[in-house]
């Protein structure tokens, strides 16, 4: 069995980042909508802008994706504008 070196394995990675981008307009139907279309093959970030966010403030992701929040969030939730989903 081999090892690969350190810059033969980066060679080996996909070098090019795919972005998704989506105003869902707040509405949870167009985000689960959203989150089913994507492909996680093709995408490895995702921008949502005017996320759905339920009364505890949190917006909605399957198991796929992390979410990122902006830090004015925490503070100030009703003023988030955009959140972006990782692709694990």
């Amino acid at each position: 069995m081999t090892q690969l070196g350190t810059s033969e394995a980066m060679g080996q990675r996909n070098k090019h980042m795919t972005i998704r981008q989506q105003n869902v307009n707040k509405s949870l139907i167009v985000k689960s909508d959203l989150l089913h279309q994507l492909d996680l093959e093709i995408y490895d970030f995702t921008a949502i802008q005017e996320p759905y966010l339920n009364r505890n403030h949190n917006s909605r992701a399957n198991h796929h994706w992390f979410t990122v929040y902006p830090k004015e969030h925490y503070t100030n939730p009703s003023k988030t504008r955009s959140i972006m989903l990782v692709n694990r």
